[in-house]
């Protein structure tokens, strides 16, 4: 057999075997993935088409599938997970003293950046000051309270705890009437009857999200048929390499023009995302849920407690009011570019009327509390990408640039 011959006898088996093996692990990973978080869909179609986050790449996203359980807080980060200390928080080393100590949830903790490009970490680089980052994925309000004890330990200057109404008020509502000690945070008409409410507004909003999830699976296996139609072809393998031409953003407009209530979308080729809009209105509806409107109430006792512990320790404590993505995008969705959604807008409106209220509520009660949000609509309007073109609402790290750069003339 001549060497030309065994060339391409060594191709052709090459290409055969690649194109087995990647047939059996797109439908393998088709079958039997799972989300890897609750707002972020992430399946094998993003990873064809842009490959491993950091997060997932770096095993950093895995720590919250690891939890260490905790009597107040339910839950702890593991210190054994990449990227978290000792204490189970989001820092390059634990520090016995700070200047400046933030506290808060997953948007806090720099969920979609890297450890260097949280925002408590460019707190830091722009400040010259450091910043110890005490969040965790799923913490709210109550949380933040529980947490202040620890916080002030480390002796700071400044405690920035960052509020995020996209799921805050829920969080602290669910914790207050599911852990008994907090019952001094509960109303007492709800104190028997609280638990049960929010089941009912878990079971509707786990129904929305399984609706939607239901709808990526069903559009990820239509796709993948296409997709490997395209690519399983022994010479097209060894030739080119030729990625997923539907993006995340494509499936969530898909999945938005199929459920106009359900999600919503924005069409710029730069700045185009998807808004998950039902969910999001649920979670921050004082109109019709009950869960909100306690979850306020408790959320506005939590933050008054937490400055009265701040104040015994001559600590200054501020609040940081962070937007969804849905509401940053507001202005831009007025003016074009995105489908009718009735549902869209009156989220914008109850996440405003939560916003003015605990603003007023701070003012009232001498708290410092700024909102992140003229700085990050900003950012947008000048065309930057801050938020990934998927349903997350996490903003990306020149999002979280953008509020170190809101607290920045705060904490000099």
């Amino acid at each position: 057999m001549n060497t030309d011959l065994k060339k391409i006898i060594l191709k052709i088996t090459w290409g055969i075997s690649s194109s087995a093996f990647l047939a059996v692990l797109v439908i393998f990973i088709n079958v039997f993935y799972l989300p890897f978080y609750d707002e972020e869909f992430l399946t094998f179609l993003d990873i064809l088409e842009n490959g491993l986050p950091g997060l997932v790449d770096n095993n950093e996203l895995k720590c919250y599938r690891k939890p260490i359980f905790d009597k107040a807080l339910e839950q702890r980060l593991s210190p054994e997970c990449a990227g978290i200390d000792k204490n189970g928080y989001r820092n390059k080393s634990t520090l016995n003293k700070a200047d400046i100590v933030a506290i808060g949830d997953s948007v806090t903790f720099g969920y979609n950046a890297s450890s260097d490009k949280t925002w408590p970490a460019e707190l830091s680089t722009l400040s010259g000051q450091s910043v110890y980052n005490m969040s965790v994925m799923g913490y709210g309000p109550v949380h933040y309270l529980m947490l202040m004890d620890e916080a002030v330990t480390l002796s700071p200057k400044t405690i920035v705890v960052g509020l995020f109404a996209g799921n805050n008020i829920i969080t602290a509502y669910r914790l207050a009437y599911s852990n008994d000690l907090y019952k001094y945070l509960r109303k007492n008409e709800y104190m028997d009857g609280g638990k049960n409410y929010f089941e009912d507004f878990s079971k509707r909003f786990n129904d929305v999200v399984k609706k939607r999830d239901d709808f990526f699976k069903l559009y990820e296996k239509t796709h993948v048929v296409e997709w490997l139609k395209r690519n399983l072809n022994p010479l097209r393998l060894f030739f080119i390499v030729d990625r997923f031409k539907s993006s995340s953003f494509y499936r969530g407009k898909s999945w938005a023009l199929a459920n106009n209530d359900d999600a919503a979308f924005y069409d710029d080729h730069k700045l185009r995302t998807v808004f998950q809009t039902k969910s999001r209105l649920m979670s921050m509806d004082t109109d019709n849920e009950l869960v909100v409107r306690d979850g306020l109430r408790i959320t506005k006792a939590a933050m008054k407690l937490m400055t009265e512990k701040a104040q015994k320790h001559n600590i200054k404590l501020m609040f940081i009011l962070i937007p969804t993505k849905e509401l940053v995008y507001a202005n831009l969705c007025k003016v074009d570019k995105m489908q009718d959604s009735d549902t869209y807008f009156r989220l914008v409106k109850m996440e405003t009327v939560i916003n003015d209220d605990i603003l007023a509520f701070c003012k009232q009660n001498g708290i410092q509390c700024v909102n992140s949000l003229t700085k990050l609509r900003e950012s947008l309007s000048k065309g930057n990408k801050i938020y990934p073109d998927n349903v997350d609402s996490h903003p990306s790290e020149g999002g979280y640039k953008n509020i170190a750069e809101t607290l920045l003339p705060y904490v000099r």
